[in-house]
């Protein structure tokens, strides 16, 4: 029996049942900011420590900038998210109002008020399918406490309340769910 291939929706869909904390990928290049919600992230490795950021090829070029910070967004931060997820102000405008400080080592943009970050410089990057993977080596690093900022079912929540509204809209009525209630 040959195996089938689901159809992007429904990949999609099924997908974003998964709940993830929501980053910024920050960088400068010829002397400007340059940030977006990335697609996903992982650390994948502790010795070295290691990252991996995905996000739309559309956007942020690390292959040429070859260093990044990572910032986690706390749920306060919903704003902040939609700010550097809209395609048409990802570069500099993005950054309009968000404070910043930069990273010890590699001086990258940080988002003030992120309950963690990662300072990178850029490892490994693989572009495909629309979507750049970056691997990072991580030369710094800290957090605070804070709750994070979530995304599931195309939308943003917190863990002990929602976030509303849905970042898209054709998102399902649940994503005014908490996590608490999935």
């Amino acid at each position: 029996m040959p195996l089938g291939t689901p159809d992007a929706r429904a990949f999609r869909k099924t997908v974003n049942r998964f709940p993830t904390g929501v980053t910024v990928i920050t960088t400068t290049y010829a002397g400007r900011l340059r940030g977006l919600t990335a697609t996903a992230f992982a650390g994948i490795s502790a010795e070295p420590p290691l990252v991996l950021v995905c996000f739309d090829t559309a956007g942020l070029t690390l292959e040429t900038a070859d260093r990044f910070a990572v910032s986690v967004l706390a749920q306060h931060q919903y704003d902040v998210a939609l700010r550097f997820a809209e395609r048409r102000r990802r570069w500099s405008a993005a950054f309009d109002g968000v404070p910043t400080w930069p990273a010890r080592v590699t001086g990258a943009p940080v988002l003030s008020g992120a309950i963690a970050w990662f300072d990178c410089a850029v490892l490994t990057v693989l572009d495909t399918a629309g979507q750049s993977m970056v691997v990072g080596r991580v030369h710094d690093l800290g957090h605070v406490d804070g709750e994070p900022l979530l995304q599931v079912d195309g939308g943003y929540r917190g863990l002990d309340h929602p976030v509303p509204p849905p970042l898209h809209p054709n998102a399902t009525g649940n994503t005014l769910l908490s996590i608490a209630g999935l």
